[in-house]
């Protein structure tokens, strides 16, 4: 039998120095980890379904050391119109590309706006707060953009962004474009997501978040 006594620390009333050890440690043991990466993914996959392409590879790098890609085709356009046609889907641009999308997708961009007596939000992990309503009915009329249609993650209008803002102002570019652009677009919150979290900001919040307590120099301190 052996009796131990500790003076245990709050990562807050650490000194600077153990501080900087404390989250050295966290980060050689992996730190927060990419866990979150699959997140990312399934709205990338979910979206192409939707937009009716077929994945034929990827690779995910969370920490950008590596370029991810996906690299798809669309399921429709050898079926219906030879890639080189100007009439494929893949190659549609401009006002014919913002019509296509309003007249096939629109309910993937907007959806009826909801009215009622206000209740308050609702969220979980990963989506975004939604607005609940008592005796909700929804307008036949008026619209809003809607709320991450592909998968109910936040990470769904991060695909979306690029194709909101091509619909108020299409250009040259094509689907294909806009697809490729919007997976970027996904890989972008998924590296910035992955910085943030490896970072002592990060850190110093969840070892508070979780009430951590540490040796004077900075050892993190695990109960038997």
């Amino acid at each position: 039998m052996r009796k131990i006594e500790l003076e245990l620390f709050s990562i807050e009333e650490l000194s600077t120095q153990a501080r900087e050890t404390a989250f050295q440690q966290w980060t050689n043991n992996g730190g927060y980890g990419s866990d979150w990466s699959n997140e990312h993914l399934d709205t990338i996959k979910a979206a192409l379904d939707v937009f009716m392409c077929q994945i034929e590879d990827y690779s995910v790098d969370t920490a950008n050391c590596s370029p991810s890609y996906v690299k798809f085709y669309f399921r429709y356009d050898d079926d219906t119109y030879p890639i080189q046609n100007e009439n494929a889907y893949s190659l549609l641009s401009g006002i014919r590309l913002r019509t296509y999308l309003l007249n096939n997708y629109y309910g993937i961009f907007y959806t009826p706006k909801s009215y009622g007596n206000y209740v308050g939000f609702r969220t979980t992990s990963f989506t975004i707060p939604r607005t609940i309503y008592k005796h909700q009915r929804d307008s036949k009329v008026l619209f809003t953009d809607s709320d991450c249609p592909f998968t109910g993650a936040c990470f769904d209008e991060d695909f979306l962004d690029v194709f909101r803002a091509f619909i108020k102002a299409p250009d040259n570019r094509t689907f294909k474009d806009l697809i490729d652009q919007a997976i970027q677009d996904v890989f972008k919150n998924m590296w910035s997501e992955y910085e943030y979290k490896q970072s002592f900001e990060y850190f110093e919040q969840d070892a508070i978040g979780n009430g951590y307590e540490f040796t004077s120099d900075g050892a993190r301190y695990i109960a038997d």
